[in-house]
């Protein structure tokens, strides 16, 4: 086990709590314990004294379609990963690597990509799976995607998706559906 980890020091934010000057207590990657003012009864621990920054719970960002030049549709590991990295340095603790309208190969190549990466170990925000964006969308409300490749949904197409095992989202258009 772990000596643990104290942020002293911070202005602390959660879901149900605001704490001016707040500290905190991890250990293997779990918070323990927070409260307001000194922290009593620490032990050895690494401490960070936050000097009154903010200290947040990380982001989850499920709807990403790349970042510093590489692309979810690019079904390569070493793209995931380079996203991966960034998404980190931002405050992104996990994401879902999203996918745009393509062709089926495409899709299913960039699928394939994720469940490659997923399987490995890597540096970064964790990548949680796959925001599979269309291709199942209604032509006429689109937005950026390409209707070339709009379609509805078939269910060997479909069930080859999710298959993969690695679709966390899916935005699709109910009312184009069969």
């Amino acid at each position: 086990m772990s000596k643990g980890l104290l942020i002293t020091n911070a202005r602390i934010m959660s879901p149900t709590l605001t704490l001016r000057s707040g500290w905190l207590v991890c250990h293997n990657g779990r918070i323990d314990a927070m409260g307001s003012g000194i922290p009593l009864g620490m032990g050895n621990m690494e401490t960070i004294d936050a000097r009154g920054l903010l200290l947040l719970p990380g982001f989850i960002d499920v709807h990403v379609h790349g970042a510093k030049g590489c692309d979810t549709m690019d079904a390569s590991v070493e793209s995931l990963a380079t996203m991966a990295e960034f998404y980190a340095t931002h405050g992104v603790t996990s994401f879902l690597a999203t996918t745009w309208t393509a062709s089926r190969d495409r899709i299913s190549a960039a699928l394939t990509a994720v469940k490659d990466y997923i399987s490995g170990t890597h540096p970064g925000a964790q990548l949680l799976g796959v925001h599979l964006e269309g291709p199942y969308l209604n032509p006429s409300k689109c937005g950026a995607q390409n209707a070339e490749h709009i379609r509805r949904a078939m269910q060997d197409e479909a069930l080859e998706f999710l298959d993969r095992g690695v679709i966390r989202l899916v935005s699709l258009a109910p009312e184009y559906q069969e």
